[in-house]
């Protein structure tokens, strides 16, 4: 961006403040395009999964859905 190579960046609200491009654009505008589908926020393949014991499992499981929620905050 210093190299003013973007110029227009289509970004729901939480991920232009995540992406620190809210604190670079001059303009920005509501669009009612729907929903926003992305990929996920926390993804592990299979091998990750099976190299964790159950309780390692457990913590990953009860703490992913705060840790998604805050990406939000």
């Amino acid at each position: 961006m210093s190299h003013s190579v973007v110029t227009a960046a289509v970004q729901p609200i939480g991920a232009l403040k995540g992406h620190s491009l809210i604190e670079v654009a001059k303009h920005m505008m509501e669009l009612p395009l729907g929903t926003y589908h992305s990929g996920s926020i926390f993804a592990a393949g299979p091998k990750f999964w099976s190299s964790l014991s159950p309780e390692q499992c457990a913590q990953i499981i009860k703490n992913v859905p705060e840790a998604v929620a805050q990406t939000e905050v």
